[in-house]
């Protein structure tokens, strides 16, 4: 299991280094309270182009929002040794403060208007002037002639949309009675770590890398739609079939880490990636109807003696003291081994049922 999980180091690591720097920093660049931090770039761009990349960026943001959630979960909870308390403890904050309260940054992305935004000075809690600001939300402000002398060709996509990550962690709150959600500070934190780990051209590979995604997924549940009379009276023709799904469900969770690990964006969020590697365990487990290997007698092992345990359970006795920010999900997973056809069965079952709310919830 461990070499599943090795995925995401490089972009954990500049979560945390991020961390580091700027939850040791006293001052930061940008207005503060709910302005932005200023964007870099030499070559100018149109003021209309700038407008028309925030008309279009609920899409790509809803997807980066994923991947920062689920790289907070990772860096939280446990997954990375060695971390600095600071970084920790800031990651936390900010874990909290924008997914975890009563307003969600999620809330804050799907009532945000990007369609008539406020093109003009833009000023903070504060009354400093600053690039963009959320103090009219769900109205936002960008004052596109600052953001247009500073932006260039290369950097406007991940600028913005670090930019607008900023203003949105402002809105999100613990407590709806909150004045503000993420301080200046942690909004800054957020910023940075979003231009370090976006691909370039995000705008236009996101919907690509999701479609395929959703492509394989599709396939995967093809292949696992197999007949409770399959199991009993063509168990040959299974297997292949149950081969083929573990090959599958492997390679979904491989893409989806490295979808992260790349692009910086994740297709859906911590529970439901999670879940994934709940479909490859439950499709491990199903190998031994097939099989009486010595690396599937292990998992035959780690029943002990049980006919049945939860999913997390069992993941904990294959894996012992490796660290998970979350468990996996509320289900059992049943003994099989050799000829048990009516459990190889009911594990398909569940295997189809979790990917089809993974692929709902895309």
């Amino acid at each position: 299991m461990k070499n599943l999980l090795g995925f995401n180091r490089s972009l954990l690591s500049i979560f945390l280094s991020v961390a580091i720097q700027f939850g040791a920093a006293q001052s930061f660049a940008g207005g503060g309270g709910t302005g932005g931090g200023n964007s870099l770039g030499s070559v100018s761009v149109s003021q209309e182009e700038i407008k028309q990349y925030i008309k279009k960026s609920k899409l790509p943001l809803l997807y980066i929002l994923r991947g920062i959630e689920f790289s907070l979960s990772m860096a939280t909870g446990g997954y990375t040794t060695n971390s600095d308390p600071r970084s920790v403890q800031l990651l936390t904050t900010v874990e909290r403060k924008i997914f975890k309260g009563e307003k969600t940054i999620y809330q804050s992305l799907k009532e945000a208007d990007v369609d008539s935004i406020l093109n003009q000075p833009c000023f903070n809690s504060e009354g400093l002037e600053v690039e963009a600001s959320v103090e009219h939300f769900p109205k936002l402000c960008f004052n596109l002639k600052k953001l247009a002398a500073r932006l260039n060709g290369d950097s406007i996509q991940n600028e913005l949309l670090a930019l607008m990550v900023h203003e949105l962690s402002h809105t999100a709150k613990i407590h709806l009675s909150d004045k503000i959600g993420a301080t200046e500070q942690e909004a800054t934190t957020l910023q940075f770590m979003v231009k370090g780990s976006l691909t370039n051209d995000i705008y236009r590979k996101v919907p690509g890398l999701i479609s395929n995604f959703k492509s394989k997924l599709e396939d995967t549940l093809s292949t696992a739609s197999i007949s409770e009379n399959s199991f009993k009276l063509q168990p040959q023709a299974t297997c292949a079939l149950i081969t083929l799904t573990m090959a599958q469900t492997n390679d979904l969770l491989q893409r989806g880490m490295n979808i992260m690990g790349e692009a910086g964006i994740s297709y859906s969020s911590p529970e439901q990636l999670w879940a994934t590697l709940g479909v490859v365990l439950k499709a491990s487990n199903l190998m031994t109807f097939c099989s009486q290997t010595p690396s599937f007698d292990q998992m035959n092992q780690a029943f002990n003696g049980q006919d049945m345990m939860s999913l997390e359970n069992f993941r904990k006795i294959l894996s012992p003291g490796q660290n998970h920010p979350m468990p996996l999900p509320k289900i059992s997973i049943r003994r099989v081994g050799p000829g048990n056809a009516q459990n190889a069965y009911l594990e398909m079952q569940d295997i189809k049922l979790l990917l089809t709310e993974v692929l709902n919830k895309i």
